[in-house]
């Protein structure tokens, strides 16, 4: 492989979508309503066909001089949906991954990613009969609480869990801060 061909830089950080997504499309059902309502007012108007008009009440009730009480309140509910709005478009969006240490590659897992390595890793483990994990990233680290199935009277199941754990697990930067819970054999407790 030449050298020109290795990345330059690692790029971005992959993030969570952004909540305007969710008030995007609110908002492109709302203005998709508005469309076929004013297509409908267009329609009336320019066919004369005696149709009634769904507009020209609101228009009427608009263009007198008085301001009712509904419309200051209105007014209010507009404000706050605008605020709203403004504060989804300028929100940060959160970090759901962590990076793989690398100097060649950008790489990155999610949550469900480090809890499949773990407990995949888990079940490997001598002593070990299941084992399932849950991951959680917050401000850029992990945080993984694996538990095992196993015989609770083997001292060194945990110890053995936790550092084969650690050692799949050990290209995440910053390292992950791993919890390790050892359970019953569900099967002997049944006498199954």
């Amino acid at each position: 492989m030449s050298e020109s061909s290795l990345p330059v830089g690692f790029g971005q950080r992959p993030k969570a979508s952004p909540p305007a997504r969710g008030w995007t499309i609110i908002v492109g059902i709302l203005l998709l309503a508005a469309a076929v309502v004013a297509g409908r007012e267009a329609w009336v108007v320019g066919a004369k066909e005696g149709g009634v008009s769904w507009l020209q009440p609101f228009i009427d009730v608009m263009s007198t001089p008085t301001v009712a009480t509904w419309m200051l309140v209105a007014g209010g509910v507009a404000i706050v949906v605008g605020l709203i709005l403004l504060w989804a478009a300028c929100a940060p969006r959160k970090a759901m991954h962590v990076q793989i240490g690398s100097e060649d590659a950008s790489m990155w897992l999610r949550a469900v990613d480090i809890a499949r390595v773990a407990s995949a890793t888990a079940r490997r483990v001598p002593g070990t009969v299941a084992a399932r994990s849950r991951a959680k990233i917050s401000q850029g680290r992990s945080q993984i609480t694996v538990t095992a199935t196993g015989d609770t009277d083997d001292a060194q199941l945990k110890a053995r869990v936790t550092e084969a754990v650690t050692a799949a697990l050990a290209a995440i930067t910053p390292p992950p801060e791993i919890t390790v819970v050892i359970e019953n054999d569900e099967e002997e407790v049944a006498n199954v």
